[in-house]
């Protein structure tokens, strides 16, 4: 037998180190045959998905079958279930209420996740095929965005006017871009329609600063149940070709409307930096424009001449962003291609212009090839020439 101290070592090696995750455990009562499997089948075990996945792992095939106790299956029990490909919930007495409603869409749309089972409700003390039965008063949200269809200058300010429908009532929010510390929304305002209560919609994210008014949107030339204005000032570029969704969500379903804002400003340079040896040598810069903007160089204070040799290529890009990322490209520079390189960006709105030094190789010469060479002629008088 092993000394206790030698025991007391090798129980220590096993342990997982100090921070380490622990790995996540199945659940009581189910079985977990792999990783991504959980199934729940010992009846009345049971009562909640939410509870019943705290702590445990993320699986895409789910079996909970014959829980008496499992009488609701809201739209929250669900969302930490990313990749889920199947469902299987039959056996379950869920309650005919509107917290099932998105269940029932989910099959009627033939949802891979639910495949070909019978899902069964209670209606009072009857079971009654969820595929079928009316759930009255209970719908999906709908999210309009209303907006002017027009090109904004940096500097503008804008209203966005969400209108959202919903029965039961739907929570509306505003989900906006990472553009930065400072806030590009000033106020965010709620209006309920003429006879409905008034709720509280929870404040945009990421925009710390964003108060919020209730209004009668009565006021508006378009009804809704509910109106949230987003209000931004002196709207910056930062927030061209970026999306703002409204997001609205009730029991039954969640809906969201996004726009896309084309804001117009003057030409930045985001980077110029030293030449590069690549296949070709490489001046690599990074501009921002809207509209678009022209691009030219020049060398040492003249216009560059672009040609086959020497020639500006826009390499990539950005997706939803007017961002152009490029290069100077020269093909096989030698020393008199050393200078000073400006790049120039310029639209109607405006013009930037950024430079650097290139160097590309030392004179091989003891002379500068465009400056006159002393030459020794017969009769000894020293002329000039040119070479």
């Amino acid at each position: 037998m092993l000394p206790a101290w030698l025991r007391l070592c090798l129980a220590a090696l096993l342990l997982p180190p100090p921070g380490a995750a622990v790995p996540p455990s199945c659940p009581a009562h189910c079985r977990c045959p792999a990783s991504h499997v959980l199934r729940c089948r010992e009846p009345r075990t049971v009562s909640s998905l939410s509870a019943l996945l705290l702590g445990a792992h993320r699986p895409t095939d789910v079996v909970i079958e014959n829980q008496a106790l499992l009488t609701s299956l809201t739209r929250d029990d669900t969302r930490t279930l990313w990749d889920l490909r199947h469902l299987i919930l039959e056996g379950n007495p869920f309650n005919c209420s509107c917290g099932i409603r998105w269940l029932q869409l989910w099959q009627n749309g033939s949802r891979a996740e639910l495949g070909n089972q019978s899902l069964l409700c209670l209606e009072g003390s009857t079971l009654v095929a969820l595929s079928s039965h009316p759930l009255h008063g209970c719908e999906p949200p709908t999210a309009r965005i209303e907006h002017p269809d027009v090109a904004l200058r940096q500097g503008d300010s804008v209203n966005l006017t969400c209108h959202i429908w919903g029965e039961p009532s739907a929570a509306g929010e505003w989900v906006l871009p990472h553009v930065g510390s400072e806030p590009s929304v000033t106020k965010a305002r709620l209006g309920a329609r003429r006879g409905h209560s008034k709720h509280t919609v929870p404040r945009p994210r990421s925009i710390p600063s964003v108060q919020e008014v209730l209004t009668p949107s009565w006021c508006s030339p378009q009804l809704s149940e509910w109106e949230l204005v987003l209000e931004i000032s002196n709207i910056s570029s930062s927030l061209n070709h970026k999306e703002l969704t409204c997001r609205a969500e009730n029991a039954a379903g969640l809906a969201e409307d996004s726009v896309m804002l084309n804001v117009t400003f003057p030409p930045v340079i985001l980077l110029l930096s030293e030449a590069i040896p690549q296949h070709f040598w490489c001046i690599p810069f990074s501009v921002d424009s809207n509209p678009m903007p022209s691009i030219f160089w020049l060398f040492n204070g003249s216009v560059l001449f672009e040609g086959p040799y020497i020639h500006t290529r826009i390499v990539e890009y950005e997706p939803n962003s007017t961002v152009l990322h490029g290069c100077l490209q020269l093909n096989r520079p030698t020393h008199v291609n050393n200078g000073n390189y400006t790049l120039v960006v310029q639209n109607p709105l405006g013009r930037a212009t950024r430079s650097i030094q290139g160097r590309f190789m030392d004179n091989p010469f003891s002379f500068s090839p465009e400056e006159p060479i002393p030459a020794v002629v017969p009769g000894g008088d020293p002329m000039m020439r040119m070479q």
